[in-house]
């Protein structure tokens, strides 16, 4: 990387400035991952801190081809890292076109506030993408992919995801709210007879915080399994750890549960009989 005059040397030259931060970001842009990506696609669960930096898990999954569940969402953080004062635009690329309803949030202090494609921005920010699959949607591949534009230059992150044959009920068992996903979904699945209510999914993004998200996930997840056959609800409390599992503290812990209703039966019963 090249040697940066001192900043005394350019403090008054506004036209320098804006060349050596240009070039500094097409370093970054170059560099890629060793020096610290612009744009990166985290779960649901990962804790970010203002400065985009993921401060827990220590290693965080992967995002890259995840999985949709039909007739529901699935949530996503979408983190831009640019110096203060760097003008960018985010967009979103969909092929094919509209094969998904995507929906962009910004933090605030006040908590999660929508926003429209494209987002201008001057600043790091993490942004939850909210991401809908009807219910008659065809089970495919998808590219649902942020876009990062600064200047000339573009960042694109990567992803195929992909459209499984799950499709969430409308109704399914209730869950109070503040309680962690894990701990409703094993009540829920511990129980003798979950009872079945309306649920009225579509009316939990209406509440600008993240528990907001979470909370309306995990129905979704209640949902699917109150619909399972009593063998298959044996072997998600399998995978579960049994009534009595807890939670780990990894906050990405529930997307090892939540894989379960994306496992062939065979490792399903793999897994449990590791048990």
């Amino acid at each position: 990387m090249p040697i940066l005059p001192k900043p005394q040397h350019f403090a008054y030259n506004k036209n320098r400035m804006k060349w050596v931060l240009v070039g500094l970001l097409h370093a970054m842009l170059v560099a890629g991952p060793a020096s610290g990506q612009l744009l990166n696609v985290y779960s649901e669960f990962a804790k970010i801190d203002a400065q985009g930096n993921v401060v827990a898990p220590e290693s965080p999954r992967e995002i890259l081809s995840p999985a949709l569940v039909r007739n529901g969402f699935t949530s996503f953080q979408v983190v831009v890292q640019v110096p203060p004062g760097t003008d960018y635009v985010l967009r979103l690329g969909e092929n094919p076109a509209n094969a998904a309803n995507v929906t962009f949030y910004t933090e605030t202090a006040a908590g999660l506030q929508r926003v429209d494609d494209p987002i201008k921005g001057d600043a790091t920010q993490t942004f939850w993408m909210d991401v809908w699959i009807d219910k008659d949607a065809p089970v495919r591949r998808i590219k649902i992919e942020p876009e990062l534009q600064i200047g000339a230059d573009w960042v694109t992150y990567p992803m195929e995801m992909r459209v499984r044959e799950n499709v969430v009920p409308e109704n399914g068992p209730s869950g109070a709210d503040g309680v962690a996903p894990f701990e409703m979904l094993r009540s829920s699945v511990c129980a003798a007879a979950p009872q079945k209510t309306d649920t009225r999914r579509s009316e939990a993004a209406g509440r600008i915080r993240a528990e907001a998200f979470h909370h309306r996930n995990a129905l979704q997840d209640l949902a699917m399994a109150s619909e399972l056959s009593a063998p298959a609800r044996d072997e998600l409390r399998k995978w579960m750890g049994g009534c009595s599992g807890r939670a780990s503290d990894n906050p990405e812990f529930y997307l090892h549960i939540r894989d379960y209703f994306w496992t062939p039966l065979w490792m399903k019963v793999a897994h449990g009989n590791e048990r």
